[in-house]
């Protein structure tokens, strides 16, 4: 339901209501400051804040009681920073910790990592086996994000270019790959003249970069080539169990199928929500490195 924050007293007790520090949060805020959860307050009864939600559906107000029992427990939180604290001095503090994070996984000869980017490695290979006998107006490999992740990407595809001339490697934003399929025109209309059609990337892997691993477009985006490229979507993010990675497990859950193994590639950084961003990007770079050299080794040792 849509909420609305209404300005005068109710006379009984609102469903959130006046804000309160919570233990060892700064001291109270004048009241005509705009209020942030940030700052290490919380909302409790009793105070001159009321909410009232209305049901559009239903158009009436819908009560305390029935929100309660709507509502759900969140029983993981990403944790909340020290507002004090310099974020973007902490995660230069720590790359170099974690890009030995990253070797010294990648060193391991069964880590999952190294599993994901065989079977990535698998299917690029038959690609390339293809296209020895045929001429193929295919896209192999199609790399997606948005923002610094695109910046990312678009590196990576142009290093794949070059090190696998024999493969078509596309790379795109995942807000314009949204228009891939169920549109018309049925295809995405990349900047130039290149374009790619769901049909086009039928036999396409699929590669999407995305730190959070829920960014809205590439988690949309995760759920529509789940459909359109069943089995062969790879995920590359910073923590494991992400909301993208949720969605590769709910369609194979909607076939009857239990998930994928071997479809998630991890960056080892961890929540970094510092702006700029530093870690996050030295991290999934050097992700994408070691990716790039392990596709190289495996098509050489076959």
């Amino acid at each position: 339901p849509a909420s609305v924050a209404s300005p005068e007293r109710s006379p009984a007790t609102p469903l959130l209501a006046s804000a309160t520090p919570s233990a060892g949060s700064p001291a109270p805020i004048p009241s005509a400051a705009p209020l942030s959860l940030a700052d290490g307050y919380e909302l409790a009864a009793g105070g001159g804040v009321s909410v009232r939600a209305y049901s559009l559906s239903r158009a009436a107000e819908v009560g305390a009681e029935e929100l309660r029992r709507r509502s759900a427990d969140v029983t993981e939180a990403t944790p909340r920073p020290d507002p004090a604290e310099d974020l973007v001095a902490r995660d230069i503090a720590e790359t170099p910790a974690v890009l030995r994070r990253v070797d010294a996984h990648w060193a391991r000869a069964r880590a999952a990592d190294r599993r994901a980017a065989d079977a990535l490695s698998r299917h690029l290979l038959q690609r390339m086996e293809s296209r020895r006998e045929a001429s193929l107006d295919t896209v192999d490999l199609l790399i997606g994000g948005v923002e610094v992740s695109l910046w990312l990407a678009e590196q990576f595809a142009s290093d794949m270019r070059a090190m696998f001339p024999s493969l078509t490697v596309k790379c795109v934003s995942t807000n314009k790959l949204l228009g891939i399929s169920g549109f018309s025109p049925r295809r995405t209309l990349f900047s130039g003249s290149e374009r790619v059609s769901a049909g086009q990337a039928r036999d396409a892997a699929v590669l999407l970069i995305s730190q959070s691993g829920q960014t809205f477009p590439t988690l949309h985006a995760t759920r529509l080539l789940a459909r359109v490229c069943p089995d062969r979507v790879w995920l590359l993010t910073a923590t494991p169990g992400s909301r993208m990675e949720q969605a590769l497990a709910a369609d194979r859950a909607a076939r009857g199928l239990s998930p994928a193994p071997h479809r998630v590639l991890l960056t080892l950084a961890g929540h970094r929500p510092a702006e700029p961003a530093s870690l996050a990007v030295a991290a999934a770079h050097h992700t994408l490195t070691h990716l790039l050299l392990h596709v190289a080794s495996y098509v050489r040792a076959r």
